[in-house]
Formats: C-alpha cells, sequence, structure tokens
C-alpha cells in the first residue's frame, strides 16, 4: 500500500507510512484475523454437526440384545453402585444397592450379593455405566464373572440416564422405584438396545455451548435426522408408550396411550 501510494519526494511520505502502518497493526489486520478466525469456526462447527448427524443413526438402530435376562448396574462411589434385573420383556425382577469401592470386605459381599441375584433370575448379560466408578465396576463384574464363564458384560453409555430418571416420564414407569434405581433400569435399557433408552431426553439441545455450534444448526441437523425406521430397530406399537411415539419422526402428539399394566407389575416398553 505504501509502494503504491507513496512517492520518495512527497513531504509527507513519512507521516503517511506511519499512519498507514498504525492502521494495519491496529485495525486493519486484527479484523481480517477476527473475521478468518470466525469462518473456520462456522466450518468446524458445520463439520462437527455433520458427523454427529452421520453417527447418530448407526447408534439408534444398533440391534437389540433379546431373550435374555440382563443386569444394569450404574456405578457410584457414595451413593453405591445400582443394580437392577430385567427380564426379556422389560419387567423390573429385583433392585438392590451395592458397595464395591468401599472397602474389599464390602466388595466381597457386593460379589456375593449380585451372584445369588444371577442364579437366582439367570442373568446371561450385564451392562456397567461407563460414568463415576465405572472401572472400579468392571474390576469386580470381571471378578463375578469368574463363577458364570456363560454370562457377558459390556460397558454402556450414560447418556440421558440421570435425566430420565428424575423425568415425570421415568416416575410415571416405575412409580415404587427412586430415582437412583430407575437409572439403573435405564442402563439396562441401553444394554437391551430399547428405543427409549437411546432417543435423547428432553431438554438436549438447550445448552448449545457444551458442544460448540448453533442452536439452530442442531435442530436443523435433528429434523433431517430424525429416526426413520423405529421398528426396525426393536419399536412395538402395542407395547412403547405415547411419549415414545411422540419422539419419532414427525410425532407432535401421543398417537398411542400404553395399555394399562398389570397390578403388581413394573413392565417397560419391550423391543423385538
Amino acid at each position: 500500500m505504501c509502494r503504491a501510494a507513496l512517492k520518495p519526494t512527497m513531504q509527507v511520505s513519512a507521516f503517511v507510512r506511519a499512519a498507514a502502518e498504525d492502521a494495519y497493526e491496529r485495525l486493519i489486520f486484527p479484523s481480517i484475523q477476527r473475521e478468518v478466525r470466525s469462518d473456520l469456526s462456522d466450518r468446524a462447527y458445520a463439520g462437527a454437526i455433520h458427523n454427529f448427524a452421520l453417527n447418530l443413526k448407526p447408534l439408534l438402530m444398533q440391534p437389540p440384545v433379546k431373550g435374555f435376562v440382563t443386569m444394569g448396574l450404574d456405578p457410584g462411589y457414595r451413593n453405591g453402585c445400582k443394580v437392577a434385573v430385567v427380564d426379556a420383556t422389560g419387567k423390573v425382577l429385583a433392585t438392590t444397592v451395592v458397595y464395591p469401592t468401599f472397602s474389599e470386605r464390602k466388595k466381597q459381599e457386593a460379589i456375593s450379593s449380585l451372584s445369588v441375584l444371577m442364579r437366582k433370575y439367570g442373568v446371561r448379560h450385564i451392562a456397567i455405566g461407563n460414568g463415576t466408578a465405572s472401572r472400579e465396576t468392571e474390576a469386580m463384574t470381571v471378578e463375578l464373572l469368574k463363577s458364570f464363564p456363560e454370562a457377558s458384560y459390556m460397558i454402556v453409555s450414560e447418556a440421558g440416564a440421570s435425566v430420565y430418571s428424575a423425568s415425570p416420564l421415568a416416575a410415571e414407569e416405575f412409580p415404587d422405584y427412586d430415582v437412583n434405581l430407575r437409572s439403573a433400569v435405564s442402563i439396562e435399557g441401553h444394554r437391551r438396545g430399547t428405543v427409549p433408552a437411546r432417543l435423547p431426553p428432553e431438554g438436549a439441545g438447550r445448552r448449545p455451548w457444551r458442544c460448540g455450534g448453533g442452536l439452530r444448526q442442531r435442530r436443523g441437523r435433528g429434523r433431517q435426522h430424525r429416526f426413520p425406521e423405529p421398528f426396525a430397530a426393536g419399536f412395538r406399537s402395542d407395547r412403547h408408550h405415547g411419549e415414545e411415539y411422540r419422539r419419532l419422526s414427525g410425532g407432535k402428539r401421543p398417537l398411542h396411550q400404553p395399555r394399562p399394566a398389570e397390578k403388581g407389575s413394573q413392565a417397560r416398553p419391550e423391543s423385538l
């Protein structure tokens, strides 16, 4: 700019050069830098949202584990490890709380208690939440399964379990259990692959600063990648609640109300 606008014979060349350098360093370059950075950030947000949308369908369409009695473990330190045993139809058979992280004696007591439940109900699969104390709970499970070679375990995501367990929907489904035990049932649902366990909780996406990107962009991607094939993922129209129907593609209101549960039973929506 100085070479184009200034001539060596000009008396004010030194003054204009100094003004141009000051404008470039103090105003022009920072402005260009902010603009380029903003453009790169927008591209990064768009790429992240696109990758999330691509991974969403395979996550929701994972084939369910069916036909087995499973056990859900919600790890924890202070409040202990919450346990829920659920049969193949989603009915809660037993719940308890063990404390394997307190001491070695408590750990052995937990293994003994879980062994009784596994023998009594014929548990074949164990789902362990990947949250706090997950590693300690996994170590206990490995020791537990030494006596049950036919059983297996799996680490599952706890995403949405805490939100679901404290929601009115969970209170309606399992009124006889407290919040902590409901979370263990939800984690077990992740292992069985039930649609309600994999659906995002209400309020998801209201805090865009936690994952970057604009809220409008992520909601737009969510609308483009709504659950297109619920029945292929184990959704049963005669079993699932209207709340889950409302969350599926195009659902704006509950289309199906749950059948009245039998007295004394706590059955969760079933997957095929």
